[in-house]
């Protein structure tokens, strides 16, 4: 029988999980419970992100206020995914994401009631804080789950239930938006998060205790070390999420109909999906670090492709350039974090890269929009271009730091931290 983090013969332990046979089948039945509430709760965040900004523009609502309402969608995901992460690095997961959903469901069925734009704009802050919870304690439970050896494939699986049901997500509203209007599409959307509350309750009662251990000398529990990689992930996010906030607007400038505005925003998540489905065992084989740094490098063309292009052929490479590095980004990240912490602060670590996205997401935008107000579209481009250059350049930098940091006392190379012990080669 395998061995814990400790030495002892356990069932539980993490590298049982990748063997075959009966013992397989708890674990694996939570990561499948985990997977459907993950995408279904994107689906979920996918469609409120479409409904609300058409909703607000509906009532009457100014540029400004349909803006704030992404704004404050990553308000609620700064504040929420760090305190989840931290409160279920010290309480039990299973409650607390059931918690989540629950909040989720019980708001996006309030938002089928006739109601003003401020108080909308409310209800999508909270929504996110609930939202959040599933988000950071999925990603940091599979985190947990894995070893150095499949940790890249088991967030790969995740990141790719992530992207069906963003892709699901944004075309049910479209249908559902034609079919039935707003109110009748939020109660269907609720729905969502009801299935994945069940689903949580139901077959979700074995993961809460996988991938715990006891917290352990040698392995670092301060965050302190993940700052600069978190600051790297904050500037691309700013310069991708300003981009992204002006390019359907760009486009129409352009001249392209409806339809082509729309295929090409459906390239993103697309490539998104393939790169996540393709990419879990290229993690665990080459490595992280490379990942990372070409996911940080490529998500500098995207800016620049969208300032200089101007037709279809160019500005959709852009689009699947830009799926597909945060793709390469976020496995390459999350693992890397994962395979550098402790898994007693999982939580917190994770909640932490989703935080620094958050943040970016915010000030993204608005960045954008004063830029774009005070020069033009293709300035603007160019002006979140240097921020996505600058956090690869941070990233580079922080590379090379963690190559000598990873030098052990004796001169050995290590290779990290795995549940709190620091690993070397064989």
């Amino acid at each position: 029988m395998p061995k814990d983090c400790h030495g002892r013969p356990s069932p539980d332990c993490p590298d049982a999980w990748t063997d075959a046979g009966p013992k397989r089948r708890k674990p694996a039945r939570s990561i499948a419970a985990l997977l459907v509430a993950y995408g279904l709760e994107f689906a979920t965040q996918s469609a409120i992100l479409v409904l609300a900004q058409l909703h607000i523009k509906h009532l009457g609502g100014s540029p400004s206020l349909i803006a704030m309402a992404t704004a404050l969608t990553g308000l609620g995901l700064f504040m929420g995914s760090y305190f989840w992460g931290w409160v279920s690095d010290r309480c039990r997961r299973r409650p607390l994401m059931l918690l989540g959903l629950g909040i989720d469901c019980l708001l996006v069925a309030t938002l089928a009631a006739r109601l003003s734009i401020p108080v909308i704009l409310a209800l999508l802050c909270l929504r996110a804080l609930g939202f959040s919870s599933t988000l950071t304690i999925s990603l940091s439970t599979v985190s947990s789950m894995g070893t150095a050896q499949n940790r890249g494939r088991l967030i790969a699986r995740l990141s790719t239930a992530r992207a069906i049901g963003w892709i699901a997500g944004s075309l049910c509203a479209g249908i559902a938006l034609d079919e039935v209007g707003y109110s009748y599409t939020y109660l269907i959307l609720a729905v969502a998060p009801f299935i994945a509350f069940m689903t949580v309750f139901l077959r979700g009662r074995s993961f809460e205790s996988h991938g715990r251990s006891r917290p352990t000398p040698t392995g670092p529990k301060s965050l302190r070390h993940l700052a600069d990689l978190l600051a790297a992930t904050c500037l691309r996010q700013i310069g991708l999420s300003g981009a992204s906030s002006l390019l359907f607007a760009h486009l129409a400038l352009l001249g392209m109909t409806a339809s082509e505005i729309g295929l090409l925003g459906a390239l993103n998540p697309v490539f998104q999906f393939a790169g996540f489905y393709l990419l879990g065992r290229l993690a665990d084989s080459i490595g992280r670090r490379v990942l990372l740094l070409v996911g940080f490098g490529c998500s500098v063309l995207p800016p620049l492709l969208y300032a200089l292009a101007r037709n279809a052929p160019g500005l959709g490479l852009a689009c699947a350039i830009h799926g597909a590095s945060f793709s390469v980004m976020y496995i390459g990240t999350a693992a890397y974090i994962g395979d550098s912490v402790s898994t007693n602060v999982h939580g917190r670590a994770l909640g932490g890269l989703e935080s620094a996205r958050a943040m970016g997401a915010i000030l993204g935008p608005v960045c954008a929009g004063l830029i774009a107000s005070l020069t033009s579209y293709a300035v603007s481009f160019l002006s979140m271009a240097a921020f996505t250059a600058m956090g690869f350049l941070v990233s580079v930098l922080t590379s090379l730091r963690r190559g000598k940091a990873s030098l052990g006392p004796d001169g050995s190379r290590t290779l990290g931290y795995e549940n709190g012990r620091e690993r070397r080669p064989e």
